[in-house]
């Protein structure tokens, strides 16, 4: 009778130890997922500001790409409305006899 005494004894004390090891374990991993978590949020939310600060960059260059486009093309249509005016220039400055210089009106 002691013998099984003692052998309930240390039965009920390995699973006291265990359960108090187990216990210990499962709220270090608890700690260890929360740290995670937390960290992982953290990362989520650096992540969605740098997403921000880089769409609001992609619309700023959209917006100077159009800007620049419609400054070209308005460089380009004034380029093409002064080659008649330098051509014009270039004839009437363009002596034929060197004696006497074209009129105006010609062209």
């Amino acid at each position: 009778m002691i013998t099984l005494s003692w052998i309930i004894l240390t039965a009920l004390t390995v699973w006291a130890f265990t359960r108090a090891r187990a216990a210990a374990r499962i709220s270090a991993l608890r700690a260890q997922l929360s740290r995670l978590h937390e960290e992982a949020e953290k990362e989520i939310r650096r992540c969605r500001e740098e997403a921000a600060r880089a769409k609001a960059a992609a619309t700023q260059i959209s917006r100077e790409a159009a800007s620049w486009a419609a400054g070209h093309q308005q460089g380009r249509d004034d380029v093409f409305a002064m080659v008649p005016l330098l051509v014009e220039a270039r004839d009437r400055f363009t002596v034929a006899d060197p004696g006497t210089a074209p009129s105006a009106g010609e062209g």
